[in-house]
C-alpha cells in the first residue's frame, strides 16, 4: 500500500467556488467540507492546494481547520492574486497575512504566482520581495502554477522559486515529453501535478460530455472503452497514469463529497498497474489535443456546463 501523507494534495478550488466541468453537486456546504477535509486527513492526506481567487475556498478551508484542530499540522499551498506593481516586501507581505488570516493556519508550505504569464515580470527585486516573506518564517516555499512546458522549464531555471505546478492526466503528456519531471527532479525542485481528472472530464460519461469541446467525446470514449477493455477502475488507473509519469510529484485532486475524497485516496494507494498497461493507453491515444487538454481553450458554453 503507497502512503498519501506525502505525495496527494486535496485541491479545493470546489470547495470555494462552483468549479469543473464534471462537477454535478455544486460548491459543497460548510458540513460537507468538513467532512471532505475530515475523510482525507483521516487516510494520511496533510497537503492543500487553493488560491486567493478560488472564491471562498481560503475561508471554508480554515473553517475546518479550526473546527478539527488542524490548523498548525496542514500543510497549505496557496497562489497569490495580486497586479505586477504589487510585488513588493510589503505587499506580498499583507496578501500571504491575509491568507493566513483566512486560512487560520500559522503558516503556510507554499505560495505560487497564479498565472505563468507573471514570469515575465520576475525580476531579482521580486525575487528578494519572496525571499524576505520566507525569512520571515510565514512560508517556506515560493513557486508558480503553469500551463505550458516551456514555462515549466523557464520556472525549472530561476533559483528564487522552489516548486512548480503543472497539468498532466491520460490525454496530457506534454510535460514528460518536454522533459519537465526529469529536469525539476535535477534542479531539486518540488512539482505538483494537477488536473489529474482535467476537471472530472476524464471520468465521466461519454454521453455527458459536451459537444462544444473539440475531439472530447472521442477522448472520453476511447478512455472508457480502454478501462472496460482491461477491467480496471478509471480512477484507479487515471491517477495511476500520472503517477508513471511524474513518480516524484505530489498529485492534486479534487472532491466534491467525502465518497469522492474516499475513493481518490483509496486508488492512490492500491498497488500499481502494470506497465504493460499503462503503454498500451499511451499507444491508443498517443496524441495531446491542447483543444482537449487546456480548459481555457473550451467554450464558455462548455465551461459553464
Amino acid at each position: 500500500m503507497t502512503s498519501v501523507s506525502d505525495w496527494l494534495a486535496l485541491g479545493t478550488a470546489q470547495l470555494g467556488m462552483l468549479y469543473g466541468i464534471g462537477n454535478i453537486s455544486g460548491q459543497p456546504g460548510p458540513n460537507i467540507v468538513s467532512d471532505i477535509i475530515a475523510s482525507v486527513w483521516n487516510r494520511g492526506v496533510r497537503f492543500f492546494d487553493t488560491a486567493q481567487k478560488y472564491g471562498t475556498s481560503e475561508a471554508v478551508l480554515g473553517r475546518s481547520f479550526a473546527e478539527l484542530s488542524l490548523s498548525r499540522n496542514a500543510r497549505v499551498v496557496t497562489k497569490l492574486s495580486m497586479s505586477p506593481e504589487q510585488y513588493g516586501t510589503e505587499s506580498i507581505l499583507r496578501s500571504v497575512e491575509t491568507s493566513l488570516e483566512r486560512l487560520n493556519v500559522p503558516s503556510l508550505w507554499g505560495i505560487m504566482l497564479h498565472q505563468e504569464e507573471e514570469l515575465d515580470l520576475w525580476t531579482p527585486s521580486i525575487g528578494q520581495a519572496l525571499e524576505n516573506v520566507k525569512r520571515a518564517e510565514l512560508v517556506s516555499r515560493i513557486g508558480v502554477s503553469v500551463y505550458s512546458p516551456k514555462r515549466a522549464l523557464q520556472a525549472i531555471e530561476i533559483d528564487g522559486l522552489d516548486m512548480i505546478q503543472v497539468p498532466a492526466n491520460v490525454f496530457d503528456r506534454r510535460m514528460k515529453r518536454a522533459g519537465v519531471f526529469e529536469r525539476a527532479q535535477k534542479r531539486k525542485k518540488d512539482v505538483f501535478v494537477r488536473s489529474v481528472y482535467l476537471q472530472g472530464l476524464a471520468l465521466m460519461p461519454c454521453d455527458s460530455v459536451p459537444i462544444e469541446i473539440p475531439h472530447a467525446q472521442r477522448a472520453v470514449r476511447e478512455f472508457r472503452q480502454f478501462c472496460a477493455r482491461y477491467q480496471m477502475d478509471c480512477r484507479q488507473f487515471a491517477i495511476d497514469y500520472v503517477r508513471r509519469m511524474a513518480p516524484n510529484a505530489r498529485l492534486v485532486v479534487g472532491a466534491e463529497t467525502a465518497a469522492q475524497a474516499t475513493e481518490n485516496c483509496e486508488s492512490y494507494q492500491r498497488l500499481p498497474i502494470d506497465q504493460k498497461i499503462s503503454d498500451a493507453w499511451t499507444k491508443r491515444w498517443p496524441q495531446d489535443i491542447e483543444a482537449v487538454t487546456d480548459p481555457r481553450r473550451w467554450p464558455a458554453a462548455a465551461r459553464n456546463n
